[in-house]
């Protein structure tokens, strides 16, 4: 098939905490470009109200609908019908649980392909888990962003193994790589941070699996070992406000900072010493992979995807996840040791290439110009 393709991503929320974009929404913002170079229209089915994130991807030109009734609600699929039949959809794309469920039925119905797509290894919902065993020959194709996800969604979302293909998120590098050419102390002055002062930072949601209060603990034992260390934490979610509390609890309140969402997250990366991905659990490591972009050095936990993106030692740093003593040894030796940055930073920003927003938009184009022209059809196995 070499025509238009009209393709509905069906989506559960395009917004963290009613105020931040997802990663999802800021990925689509990125490649909707590239999709339209490719002969590919996409339209968005927000299963939620209009927020910053449906907003975002409008201000980059692409139609979105509001189903205007909750998620979970049965009234999901005459709505996702409805949208899917407006926007003429040879395709639906769903990403989240109810986008997989109700968009699922809406495949079967209107006989076109369903493309479950799985970011996160999530806790197994037992009512989630019987759902996608009973609709698991609805799904005519998973997208892992990692093979950690992909294991994931065999073992959790009952899709067949044949039936899974890995498509990693893609970043704009351009943006990142404009970045890197900056110096630090150039980088840092959008942020007033110091020009000198050793910064570590996250940039993730607020949510016990990021694992956010142990970079808390390691920043806390790293405190009296580097009188200017700064530590900042960058998002939203609901564990903000206890970290807050702690960090004022422990006299930290100056030295832990909270700037909330980041919208120049390439300048941002570049302004960071290190960048810490603390995660108990990862797809993949989205922040880590615009770190490396920017050249910046990576102290990440060994766990979920995180593995697959890094290589210890030559790209940067895995720690065991949880433990907080390791982490800070970690970040210790390299804010001690500059040349050390300097050549995980490099060697970083070569390898990030392969996940180059391009790759990622090439890899979808060709998954669903096979699915629409027929190959594999879903229910087939």
């Amino acid at each position: 098939m070499t025509g238009t393709m009209n393709i509905l991503w069906a989506v559960d929320k395009l917004t963290l905490d009613g105020r931040s974009p997802t990663c999802i929404a800021m990925n689509l913002r990125d490649a909707c470009r590239g999709f339209a170079e490719r002969g590919v229209r996409v339209t968005v089915c927000n299963l939620r109200g209009r927020d910053p994130g449906a907003e975002l991807l409008r201000a980059a030109g692409l139609p979105v609908i509001e189903t205007g009734v909750p998620s979970a609600s049965p009234r999901t699929l005459p709505a996702l019908l409805r949208a899917a039949r407006e926007s003429r959809a040879d395709l639906i794309h769903a990403h989240g649980y109810s986008a997989a469920n109700y968009g699922r039925i809406a495949g079967r119905l209107l006989k076109i392909p369903v493309v479950v797509h799985e970011h996160a290894i999530l806790r197994v919902r037992p009512h989630q888990y019987l759902f996608d065993r009973l609709t698991r020959r609805w799904t005519t194709r998973g997208v892992a962003i990692s093979r950690a996800v992909a294991r994931f969604m065999v073992r959790g979302r009952s899709v067949p193994p044949d039936r899974i293909e890995i498509i990693p998120n893609g970043i704009d590098l351009s943006r990142f790589r404009a970045a890197a050419r900056l110096t630090r102390a150039a980088a840092r002055s959008a942020f007033g941070w110091p020009a000198g002062a050793p910064v570590i930072g996250s940039a993730a949601r607020f949510r016990r699996e990021k694992g956010l209060e142990v970079l808390f603990e390691a920043a806390r034992r790293l405190a009296p070992r580097f009188p200017e260390l700064l530590c900042v934490m960058a998002g939203d979610g609901e564990d903000r406000e206890e970290l807050r509390r702690r960090a004022a609890a422990a006299g930290l309140k100056d030295r832990i900072l909270f700037p909330g969402f980041v919208e120049d997250i390439p300048r941002f990366m570049r302004a960071l010493t290190i960048l810490v991905v603390p995660s108990l659990q990862e797809g993949l490591g989205y922040s880590a992979m615009e770190a490396m972009a920017a050249s910046t050095p990576v102290v990440a936990s060994r766990a979920g995807g995180l593995p697959e993106l890094i290589d210890d030692g030559v790209t940067g740093i895995l720690c065991p996840p949880g433990d907080a003593g390791p982490l800070a040894d970690a970040i210790a030796g390299l804010l001690e040791n500059e040349d050390r940055r300097k050549e995980l930073g490099e060697k970083a920003a070569r390898a990030v290439t392969v996940y180059g927003l391009d790759h990622y938009v090439e890899r979808t184009t060709a998954l669903y110009r096979g699915l629409v022209a027929g190959q594999p059809k879903g229910g087939s196995k």
